[in-house]
């Protein structure tokens, strides 16, 4: 049974509204993020380990405990970045257990809801879409596994993938999960899931796209699994809309059977009698149309396939960060430089650092500026994240909110402005009340400031910290 967030406060930062539904991991909630003041969906881990099918993202031991599981899949989850597939925002770790929150679709439609308005080219372009998000999962050893209407949502024509909680690499998992009605026949079978299992879901929506239904009945479980494993399914109960604005001449015979062989192929008992890829599906479909240019990449989709990068190397300066952590969590902070030319790891490196200080519940805070950036833009992240969980006298966030020109807003109250300074007394005031908030963090904190190469005057309140920083639970 699914308990009723509504109304709670996740991380002193996410208000849940109304539930949106329960999934394979646990209850999804609307929410305003109080840092961004924009409506996400948030989903709360309830599930038990063993039931998740997660495996570590690197050849590493494999987990033991449900947190470090969770941090690599939010990790790979957060590493997706594709048009067609959600955007995972933020993830983190409370006493209320696991989350992470995600782009809000509202009033999104199913594929198959959407799919009934539309012609036949706007139903294989739904389909394109799809395949498209699949193709580039494979390519990063991820498969789906639960792909059915209710994961894959359309809104203004754009087509958008979710709920990766079933999501295993493919060299790991052979315990069954998903939903029935979308499982292949091999995976019913005791079978490990593949790229093929993936496929034949999207078989089975295509199906249901086209005849109204699903390929066998639902309603009697036994039955379903036994036509599943054994039974082909009607493909003469396929149906194909006209085009709109087509020709007669190109609602062929042709055009139908290519489609339903296509249909059928993707519904094969077998995985090798399937599809190779997603991408080879795509092909096919662009020659049933005859739109060759339906297998073409934008240059959108092509950029995506080089943002989820492996940790490879660095064994020797990530050990030294950890022990930094270690000594942090024990109140002996310390300030680390991690430099070097563009593209050689650092951002990887410090994910390293980033996952095992979530999994320990500790605050991550993030602060980046570039060219042209106005003074101490590296600390309004952080102070913004802060200020959510911090007191603050009325002083303290009068300084603040000489940085933080929305503080009002954020804290829920009015914040009158500090008392008046000479400049340079002004500026001193703001680089101790800076350092006076971190260093009145009770708990650990981990502080990654990025692009320093742009920093001036903004390190002021770095410095000032760095005169107690080995006595405090603090690393940099």
């Amino acid at each position: 049974m699914t308990v009723s967030m509504t109304g709670s406060l996740i991380d002193n930062r996410y208000h849940l509204h109304e539930l949106l539904g329960v999934g394979s991991m646990g209850a999804v909630h609307r929410a305003t993020d109080r840092l961004t003041q924009t409506t996400v969906a948030l989903k709360q881990v309830t599930t038990a380990l063993d039931h998740l099918g997660l495996v570590p993202t690197s050849p590493t031991p494999v987990p033991t405990t449900l947190n470090t599981a969770l941090a690599n899949e939010f990790q790979t989850l957060a590493s997706l970045h594709h048009p067609h597939i959600i955007d995972v925002l933020d993830y983190g770790f409370t006493a209320a257990g696991p989350y992470f929150s995600m782009e809000y679709l509202p009033a999104a439609q199913s594929i198959t809801e959407a799919g009934l308005a539309l012609d036949l080219f706007g139903r294989v372009d739904l389909l394109i879409q799809t395949l498209q998000a699949l193709a580039y999962l494979h390519r990063h050893d991820i498969i789906h596994r639960d792909l059915k209407p209710a994961n894959i949502l359309v809104r203004g024509g754009s087509l958008k993938v979710l709920d990766f909680g079933l999501s295993v690499q493919r060299a790991h998992g052979s315990e069954l999960g998903g939903t029935l009605a979308y499982i292949a026949p091999e995976v019913l079978a005791g079978q490990p899931p593949t790229e093929a299992a993936d496929l034949y879901a999207v078989g089975v929506l295509a199906y249901e796209m086209f005849a109204g239904r699903h390929p066998f009945p639902t309603d009697n479980i036994s039955q379903l699994i036994r036509q599943v494993l054994g039974e082909s399914p009607d493909l003469g109960a396929l149906r194909f809309p006209p085009i709109k604005g087509g020709s007669p001449a190109r609602q062929s015979a042709r055009l139908a059977a290519a489609m339903t062989a296509i249909i059928g192929r993707l519904l094969a008992k077998t995985p090798s009698d399937r599809y190779p890829s997603a991408q080879a599906v795509i092909g096919a479909l662009g020659e049933a149309l005859e739109r060759s240019d339906l297998a073409e990449e934008s240059a959108e989709v092509r950029e995506s396939f080089l943002k989820a990068a492996r940790f490879v190397g660095r064994t020797a300066e990530r050990d030294q960060l950890l022990a930094a952590l270690a000594d942090a969590i024990d109140g002996r902070g310390s300030i680390w430089l991690v430099a070097g030319e563009s593209g050689i790891g650092k951002t990887r490196l410090l994910d390293e650092l980033r996952i095992p200080a979530m999994i320990r519940g500790i605050t991550v805070l993030y602060g980046q500026a570039g060219p042209g950036s106005p003074p101490y833009q590296y600390w309004r992240a952080p102070l913004r994240r802060l200020a959510l969980s911090t007191p603050l006298s009325d002083l303290d966030a009068g300084v603040l909110k000489t940085i933080l020109p929305d503080l009002d807003n954020l804290l829920g109250r009015s914040i009158p402005d500090a008392p008046a300074l000479e400049s340079r007394d002004a500026r001193q005031r703001l680089i101790t009340t800076i350092a006076g908030v971190f260093r009145a963090q009770p708990l650990p904190v981990v502080l990654l400031l990025d692009d320093l190469q742009w920093a001036s005057e903004s390190l002021l309140p770095l410095r000032e910290m760095a005169r107690n920083i080995h006595e405090l639970p603090l690393l940099v």
